[in-house]
C-alpha cells in the first residue's frame, strides 16, 4: 500500500500483438511467467539473470511440464477446466506467494548490503488467516533471511507445547504464536499489530495479499498460459482469432490479474464471477451501478516506464474538500482501512481511467488523466466509508465493466449437485466447490450467449480450479459418498484421497510448533519484538 492508503499500479500497461502471443505459445510455464515479469519489471531495478532466479525460485516444487492440465467438463457446452492448483501447497496462491516473498527478500538484501554495522531492513509478516493460505505462506517465507513469519492461530488448533519455551529458539524464520481468542479476535490483531507498528516494518498477511503485485503478476501469468493450454488442447481453437472466458470462483476475487491479461491483449472475450452471494456486492454494480458493502453501513467499515507505479488514490480535481474526512473521524477503526481488496480497487481505478481517457479525448496527458481517476477513486471510496455504498457510476463506467465481467449466482445444493455431475459424466474426475460453481456459472453464461445468436469468433470457456479438492476430503464424502460407494471409487477420486494423505504428512513434517500462548495485543506485541530483534542479530 501507498501512504496515502492506496495500492500501486504500474503506469502503463503494455499491449501485445498477435506476433508476441505467437512466440510464447510453445513456452513452458515459466518460461511464459519470465517474459510477463520482464514486461513490468526494469533490468535496471532487477538484472534479467536476477529476475530469472527469482522466478526459478518462486516455482521451486511446481510440475513445470504438467503445469495446468486442461480437462473437458462438459459435453454439451464445451467448458473446459485447467486446473492451477498443482504445487507444493494445494493451492494456486503458491506461486504468487513464494513470487512476493522471493522480491521483497531480494529488495531487502539489496538495500541492507550498504547498511555495515548499521541496524539491517527486515520485514516480520503476521498471519491471521492460517488455513491453507496460511500454510503456503509458511512455505513462501520459509528460510527468507530478511523476513519473519509469524502465525497467530487459536490455541485450540495449535499443538501444545511448553509455553515457556524462547520464542526464538528455533532457528528458523516461521513462528506460531498460539491466541487464547477466537479465529476473529485473531485476525483483528495481527491487522492492529501491524497498524500501530513503525511502518514496513511489521505486515499483516491478509493486507499484504490485497496490496501484492507480484501476486497479480502472477496470476497474469497463469491466464496467459492456460490460454495458450486451450490452443494445444482444443482441436477446434484457432489461435489468435478465437477468444476465451474464464470461470472464476469468488473465494479468489483476484479478478485484477484476468483484466489486467485482457488489457494487455489476451483474447478474452469475458470474466464470469460465480458467487453464492443471493445480493453479493459485485452482482449489485453490474446489475445496478451502485456498490455497497454487504453491511449496508461504511461505519465497519510502451513499457519504457514499466517500472514507475502509480497510486489508485492520488488526489485529482474530481474530490472535492467537501468530501475530505476530517482528521480523527475514524481513529478507532474495526476493520483495515481498505473497504474492497486491493485487486478489486485496482479494477475499479482502471474502470474510470478508461472512462476519464474516453472523456477527455485525448487532449489532456496521462498524469492528467491518471490523477482524475484517481480522485475519482477517493470519491468513490469516501462515500463507501460514510454511507456503506456509492453509485450509481458513470454509464460508460457501467457499460464498460458489463462488457468484461459477468456474475452469476449459485446456491451451495446448485454446486454440489455439479460436484456429482461433473463426477458422473467425466469420467469420474473431482473438482472442488469453487470450481464447481465457476462451473455452474459458466454455463448459465453459455446458455445466454447462445440466446444472443451466432458470433463471428467462437468462445472457449474455461473454468480455474484454484484449490486442489484434497484439501478438504469432508466435502468430497458430503458430496461424492454416495456415489462412490455405490458406483465404486474412480482413479480420479483415489489420487485425490492419496494426494490428501500426502498433503496432511508434509504439513505434518513441515508444523512449527507453538512457542507462546498469548492472551492480548501486548503479549503478541512482545513476542513479536523478540522474534524480530532475533532474526535482526542473527543477519548481524
Amino acid at each position: 500500500m501507498s501512504s496515502d492508503g492506496g495500492f500501486y499500479l504500474p503506469e502503463g500497461t503494455p499491449k501485445l500483438s498477435l506476433s508476441d502471443l505467437t512466440k510464447w505459445k510453445d513456452l513452458s510455464f515459466r518460461d511464459v511467467a519470465l517474459a510477463i515479469f520482464s514486461i513490468f519489471i526494469s533490468p535496471v531495478e532487477i538484472p534479467a539473470e536476477h529476475l530469472g532466479q527469482i522466478v526459478d525460485a518462486s516455482l521451486a516444487g511446481f510440475p513445470n511440464a504438467s503445469f495446468a492440465p486442461v480437462t473437458r467438463v462438459d459435453q454439451h457446452h464445451g467448458l473446459y477446466l485447467a486446473e492451477l492448483y498443482h504445487g507444493p501447497g494445494g493451492v494456486h496462491e503458491g506461486f504468487g506467494l513464494k513470487a512476493l516473498g522471493a522480491f521483497l527478500d531480494y529488495f531487502l538484501e539489496m538495500e541492507n548490503v550498504s547498511l555495515v554495522g548499521q541496524e539491517k531492513h527486515h520485514i516480520t509478516v503476521i498471519d491471521g488467516v492460517a488455513g491453507d493460505v496460511g500454510f503456503a505462506a509458511s512455505q513462501a517465507f520459509r528460510g527468507r533471511r530478511n523476513i519473519s513469519l509469524v502465525s497467530l492461530q487459536p490455541s485450540s488448533e495449535t499443538p501444545s507445547t511448553d509455553i515457556s519455551e524462547n520464542p526464538h529458539t528455533s532457528g528458523t524464520n516461521v513462528h506460531v504464536i498460539g491466541m487464547k481468542a477466537s479465529s476473529q479476535d485473531t485476525k483483528q490483531i495481527a491487522w492492529q499489530l501491524a497498524r500501530e507498528s513503525k511502518p514496513g516494518c511489521v505486515q499483516d498477511l491478509e493486507t499484504l495479499l490485497c496490496g501484492s503485485w507480484p501476486r497479480t503478476l502472477a496470476g497474469i501469468a497463469s491466464y496467459f498460459f492456460v490460454y495458450f493450454q486451450i490452443a494445444r488442447t482444443v482441436p477446434s481453437f484457432k489461435f489468435g482469432l478465437d477468444k476465451v472466458s474464464f470461470g472464476i470462483p469468488t473465494t479468489d476475487w483476484d479478478i485484477i490479474a484476468a483484466f489486467v491479461a485482457r488489457r494487455m491483449g489476451l483474447p478474452v472475450e469475458r470474466i464470469i464471477v460465480a458467487t453464492s452471494q443471493p445480493d453479493g456486492p459485485l452482482d449489485r454494480l453490474w446489475a445496478t451501478g451502485r456498490y455497497e458493502s454487504d453491511s449496508g453501513a461504511g461505519n465497519n467499515s510502451n513499457n519504457n516506464n514499466a517500472l514507475s507505479m502509480t497510486t489508485t488514490r492520488k488526489s485529482g480535481p474530481l474530490a472535492t474538500n467537501d468530501e475530505v474526512s476530517p482528521p480523527g473521524q475514524h481513529a478507532v477503526q474495526t476493520e483495515p482501512e481498505f473497504l474492497v481488496s486491493g485487486h478489486v480497487e485496482r479494477l475499479f481505478w482502471f474502470l474510470a481511467y478508461d472512462f476519464v481517457t474516453m472523456a477527455g479525448h485525448d487532449i489532456m496527458d496521462a498524469e492528467w488523466d491518471r490523477r482524475q481517476a484517481g480522485g475519482e477513486i477517493q470519491t468513490w471510496l469516501r462515500k463507501l466509508r460514510s454511507k456503506g455504498g456509492f453509485g450509481p457510476v458513470y454509464q460508460d463506467v457501467l457499460e464498460s465493466g458489463r462488457r468484461c465481467f459477468g456474475c452469476e449466482r449459485t446456491g451451495r445444493p446448485q454446486v454440489q449437485g455439479t460436484v456429482a455431475e461433473v463426477y458422473q459424466g467425466c469420467g469420474g474426475l473431482v473438482v472442488d466447490l469453487g470450481a464447481a460453481a465457476a462451473i455452474k456459472a459458466s454455463i448459465k453464461s453459455i446458455k445466454v450467449e447462445k440466446m444472443a445468436g451466432p458470433r463471428s469468433q467462437a468462445t472457449v470457456h474455461v473454468v480455474l480450479g484454484l484449490a486442489d479438492p484434497a484439501l478438504k476430503v469432508e466435502e468430497l464424502e458430503e458430496t461424492l459418498g454416495g456415489l462412490a460407494r455405490t458406483q465404486g471409487v474412480s482413479t480420479c477420486l483415489q489420487k485425490v484421497l492419496n494426494r490428501s494423505r500426502e498433503l496432511e504428512e508434509r504439513r505434518a513434517a513441515g508444523r512449527i510448533d507453538m512457542h507462546v500462548v498469548a492472551e492480548n495485543l501486548d503479549e503478541v506485541k512482545a513476542a513479536v519484538e523478540a522474534i524480530t530483534w532475533a532474526a535482526l542479530e542473527r543477519a548481524g
